[in-house]
């Protein structure tokens, strides 16, 4: 996870979500593993979905370049990224 600053001032988010795909193929079944980063924008009317990348430097630019909010997130949404951050973030045992 990282956060971007710009001015001392945090504008957004990225963090990687790991999976693995499971491709049912009678012939050769077989397993791939998919890891995209997550870009997600703070703007002053909330948490902003920037985009979906496989690149550091293409997620950076994401932010860094002010793109163009995709899809703000709701609440409910923002409560669950936050639940998520927390499980992610910090240790065992701190809450």
């Amino acid at each position: 996870m990282e956060i971007r600053t710009r001015n001392h001032n945090a504008i957004g988010v990225i963090f990687r979500a790991k999976a693995l795909a499971f491709e049912n193929d009678a012939q050769k079944p077989r397993e791939s593993r998919v890891s995209r980063l997550f870009v997600l924008g703070f703007r002053k009317s909330g948490l902003c979905f920037l985009g979906l990348t496989r690149e550091n430097s293409t997620a950076r630019h994401l932010l860094d370049s002010g793109t163009e909010c995709i899809r703000m997130l709701k609440a409910e949404s923002l409560q669950l990224t936050v639940f998520l951050f927390q499980q992610i973030a910090l240790p065992a045992g701190i809450n």
